[in-house]
């Protein structure tokens, strides 16, 4: 079964490419900059 992709992931994904780091984009999220990664290392090996 193919696991589901998430929306929360690809919005962080997308804040952190128009933030262009990934700390602005933990910021405008209001996350910070581990939890940000883990996200896009989920998004990562769900893609």
């Amino acid at each position: 079964m193919a696991k589901e992709l998430e929306t929360a992931l690809l919005r962080t994904f997308v804040t952190a490419v128009r933030s262009g780091s990934i700390s602005r984009a933990a910021t405008a999220l209001g996350h910070t900059q581990p939890a940000l990664s883990q996200q896009l290392r989920k998004l990562e090996s769900v893609v």
